[in-house]
């Protein structure tokens, strides 16, 4: 199952304490867009109390697409060099380095696979507010599932042993947050071993989830059992 994160309002996930570090972070969701985003909606955010500076993964910024977000007030965003089947499922990532050039980077891989398509910016050093999923402005429902964030940004090459995977498995002694996002009464719940929950708004159920789910969990209990 998921949770599903509605269009018009601040609806979503948020916390304003354990927060991440905006130079040293990652954060992964999986997402289903119910259409294409033509304005802007939040997906994953770091931001300061006042809105203006943030690490954000957008869509809808520019109509149709997905992008790296830094300053919105000023249109300070970067997208991506091609759009994701909004539809399908697809895992997204953001990470995030010393402030300077190319240090907010950002990832999607559709559901079937095919590799991560990446993109980079100049990020921003500030100090982080809340840390969310959606909140602010919502234009474009969305499906979320398996929200997990990590005290360090992970190389490529982690990004890709963890894509397929509804449980962390990588970095597990960075690892500060890991929502599986299943049930509505339960989505803000942390089940890192930290335990930094995180609040909800305007959540209803979904009805599916990332088409590995049920086999990821399989063939994790085997390899546990070797």
């Amino acid at each position: 199952m998921s949770v599903i994160i509605p269009s018009g309002g601040s609806y979503g996930l948020y916390s304003n304490s354990d927060l991440s570090n905006p130079q040293s972070f990652t954060k992964l969701i999986w997402a289903q867009f119910a259409g294409t985003p033509a304005a802007s909606t939040k997906l994953l955010s770091a931001e300061n109390s006042t809105a203006v500076d943030m690490a954000a993964l957008g869509a809808g910024y520019t109509s149709g697409d997905l992008q790296l977000v830094t300053v919105p007030s000023t249109a300070t965003w970067t997208n991506f060099p091609s759009q994701p089947d909004w539809t399908n499922w697809n895992c997204y990532a953001l990470t995030g380095t010393t402030a300077g050039a190319n240090s907010l980077k950002g990832y999607w891989q559709d559901n079937a696979g095919g590799g991560f398509v990446s993109q980079s910016m100049t990020g921003l050093a500030f100090t982080n507010y809340v840390d969310s999923i959606g909140i602010g402005t919502i234009n474009e429902s969305y499906t979320a599932a398996f929200y997990m964030e990590w005290d360090i940004p992970l190389t490529a090459a982690q990004l890709a042993l963890q894509f397929g995977l509804s449980t962390p498995v990588v970095a597990l002694a960075n690892l500060w947050r890991y929502l599986p996002l299943v049930t509505v009464a339960s989505a803000g719940d942390d089940l890192s071993e930290n335990s930094y929950d995180m609040a909800t708004s305007g959540l209803s159920l979904g009805a599916s989830s990332p088409t590995f789910a049920g086999a990821t969990r399989q063939s994790m209990m085997l390899m546990g059992a070797g």
